[in-house]
């Protein structure tokens, strides 16, 4: 999952935040809270 949220957000060239990371993993098929998602990014140290 974390592997997953690090592609979407490098794929995006480092632009995307919490929602729109939350909306491709929707159009995956995965069900995550925007939450879960921000402490992932926090703890791969990613900033939009």
């Amino acid at each position: 999952m974390t592997r997953l949220i690090v592609n979407i957000f490098k794929d995006s060239r480092n632009i995307y935040g919490q929602r729109k990371i939350k909306k491709e993993l929707e159009k995956l098929g995965w069900t995550v809270s925007r939450r879960r998602i921000g402490r992932m990014m926090k703890e791969q140290g990613l900033v939009s």
